[in-house]
């Protein structure tokens, strides 16, 4: 995967809904590209990565796909995705929303270029966000 980013969501009016998404490169929970998730999935198997120890139970459910084939080698898949958190006994999260792919065909496979995350939630409350959406 080359990149992903979680632009910050505002509550705006139907006339201003280009508004709503804050703007690549801009502020934003997450934006992240090859290199720094590459560190993120080194870091879990330090002992520096407290906020996931003992690791947490998650489930990913993953639904309303659709895609478009953009060119020969691209697809734009869309889904909704909702992610349950476990940890220890008594922090729990839920977190709701859709991802936009875009996924090119190399060597003969299908693999995640981009990746756009809108979180359903304006806030965020949850102590951290150390899962993979």
């Amino acid at each position: 995967m080359s990149s992903t980013s979680c632009p910050v969501a505002r509550t705006s009016p139907r006339r201003e809904a280009y508004r709503e998404l804050t703007p690549l490169r801009d502020l934003a929970i997450l934006e992240e590209d090859k290199r720094y998730l590459e560190i993120r999935v080194a870091r879990l198997d330090t002992r520096m990565a407290w906020a996931e120890d003992p690791p947490s139970g998650t489930r990913h459910l993953i639904g309303n796909l659709k895609a478009a084939r953009l060119g020969n080698s691209e697809v734009q898949a869309k889904t909704a995705f909702l992610v349950y958190r476990s940890h220890l006994e008594d922090d729990h999260q839920l977190l709701s929303g859709c991802r936009e792919d875009l996924l090119r065909k190399m060597n003969g496979a299908w693999k995640v270029s981009r990746r756009m995350i809108v979180l359903a939630a304006n806030v965020l409350l949850d102590k951290n966000l150390s899962v993979f959406l």
